[in-house]
């Protein structure tokens, strides 16, 4: 099977910097005069939604050519916009939600668990278990 990749598509690339806990999130945990704050060594400062839990990259994927996409924070964005939407309806003490819209929020948390850092490194698999099956077992002599 031979892959072509069409390199004369533009490459989307626009978003190097990637909140891991979405802005619309983090606005319920402002303070009264909307504040938001976070500890940086050892202190706690204030903070805005813009820069707090974000990280560089984060969610970057490849094409077959190894060129980087922005098509994982597109796809987590859409799901932000209909979480955004539920929560909204919910808080502080609003309108119950449909069951339908009760799965789709449900999914949305674990989602928002999972794409979380400090809980990627910790379930990112071993080098051993996701070693392609084409690669040899044993080291190539060169």
């Amino acid at each position: 099977m031979q892959i072509v990749v069409d390199f004369s598509a533009p490459l989307k690339l626009e978003k190097p910097n990637q909140h891991f806990v979405p802005r619309f999130w983090q606005k319920h945990f402002r303070s009264n005069t909307g504040g938001l704050f976070k500890t940086e060594r050892g202190s706690v400062v204030r903070a805005s939604v813009g820069d707090t839990m974000t990280s560089d990259w984060t969610y970057i994927v490849f094409d077959e050519g190894w060129r980087a996409s922005d098509d994982v924070e597109d796809q987590l964005s859409k799901w932000e916009s209909e979480a955004s939407r539920l929560i909204k309806a919910v808080l502080p003490f609003g309108t119950p939600l449909a069951e339908d819209d009760w799965r789709s929020l449900c999914r949305w948390l674990g989602i928002a668990t999972s794409r979380h850092p400090n809980v990627m490194i910790d379930t990112a698999p071993s080098p051993l278990l996701s070693q392609p099956s084409w690669l040899p077992s044993t080291p190539i002599p060169i």
